[in-house]
């Protein structure tokens, strides 16, 4: 089965930059174990994006970056994740109230319901008598395109590419308080959905970005969530999201 992908139109951010059309990973990218091309050989991990996997935690932002360029992929970057975020709160299905702005942005699986990162057909990851809670959670958010994302926001926080201000690899470095970063967000941190993230200058030297929160996050979790974590580290509610090129699913293997 192919790795879903979905694809993303052509987004103008409020700052006016374009961020290009583009595919990025339906679900939170999980691991698949594949036979080895020698078969006196042990089974090898591949990253994929399928329903049926759990997130892929407890993967360093180096190592979840050299998993997705393996795939013939990209790790997601920080205008990817902003256009798809500015893109979803732009769209009344996501909104408790109806419409854009009314009520909050739906936040996703954040409420602790479940022991640790779940995939999106869940088996006995959801502590009982608690499921249908768990189940209210929407996890799905709605494009303008009409396409779907599961998770965007909630499940596990997802490393990040940072390509506004961060290295040449993608790693965090000094945020200004006027970054796009944190001024592309319709309502302040912690406000109608929108998740934590900082309101002034940040020096995140030796870390990378991370966005959407995670199962336990609670208020803090939501689709311009955002932190920074320690790169070379791997932890339990950090997973990964991949993008492609737009028609690149044939280039792309597993």
């Amino acid at each position: 089965m192919k790795p879903a992908f979905t694809p993303i139109p052509e987004i103008h951010l409020p700052s006016g930059q374009i961020v290009p059309a583009f595919e990025v990973s339906t679900f939170l990218c999980g691991k698949r174990v594949v036979p080895n091309d020698n078969p006196d050989a042990e089974p090898r991990c591949v990253v994929d994006s399928q329903d049926d996997l759990a997130p892929w935690c407890y993967m360093s932002y180096c190592q979840a970056r050299q998993a997705c360029i393996a795939a013939g992929w990209q790790l997601i970057t920080e205008t990817q994740w902003l256009a798809i975020a500015y893109d979803v709160a732009r769209h009344p299905a996501n909104w408790t109230g109806g419409a854009p702005g009314a009520g909050r942005l739906e936040q996703g699986l954040r409420q602790g319901f479940t022991d640790g990162p779940i995939s999106a057909t869940p088996n006995g990851r959801i502590r009982l008598p608690e499921i249908a809670h768990a189940n209210s959670e929407k996890r799905w958010k709605t494009l303008s395109n009409g396409k779907r994302l599961c998770d965007f926001g909630g499940n596990a926080w997802s490393w990040i590419f940072d390509d506004v201000q961060g290295t040449p690899d993608g790693r965090a470095t000094v945020m200004d308080a006027d970054s796009i970063s944190l001024t592309t967000a319709t309502f302040g941190p912690r406000y109608r959905g929108m998740g934590i993230r900082p309101i002034d200058r940040q020096v995140w030297d030796g870390r990378a970005l991370i966005r959407g929160g995670a199962y336990h996050s609670g208020k803090d979790a939501g689709a311009f969530a955002l932190y920074a974590a320690i790169a070379w580290r791997g932890y339990k509610s950090i997973g990964f999201r991949a993008t492609r090129a737009i028609g690149a699913g044939e280039n792309a293997h597993v």
